[in-house]
């Protein structure tokens, strides 16, 4: 893994470990969001849990595909749900970004 790669990796990493925290802290009033888009509660701390091990398996090499994978999928799922919600820019700005990161991200796993 170059040295860009693995910058990228980690500043990929740390962005949705800090989603992942946000969800399960309730940090930004994301059990209001979920409550407000129809979701169970444990959603959040499911979302949670995705972000952070998917973030964790950028870091390691051997894992890195699966992880741009996972997080993928979360990804699409949050701007489904934000498309579907005709969610404002608040919610679809940052989900685009960390969209971005892991387009990226997923180049550079090549």
């Amino acid at each position: 893994m170059s040295s860009l790669a693995l910058i990228l990796s980690i500043i990929t990493a740390l962005a949705f470990t800090g989603a992942g925290v946000a969800n399960a802290l309730d940090l930004g009033g994301t059990a209001k969001s979920f409550n407000d888009w129809g979701y169970p509660r444990a959603l959040r701390f499911i979302t949670a849990v995705l972000e952070v091990a998917g973030a964790a398996m950028l870091i390691e090499p051997r894992t890195r595909e699966a992880g741009v994978a996972l997080l993928g999928l979360v990804i699409v799922g949050a701007l489904l749900t934000l498309l579907r919600a005709r969610a404002g820019w608040r919610h679809l700005a940052p989900a685009i970004g960390f969209g971005l990161l892991l387009i990226a991200e997923s180049v550079s796993v090549g």
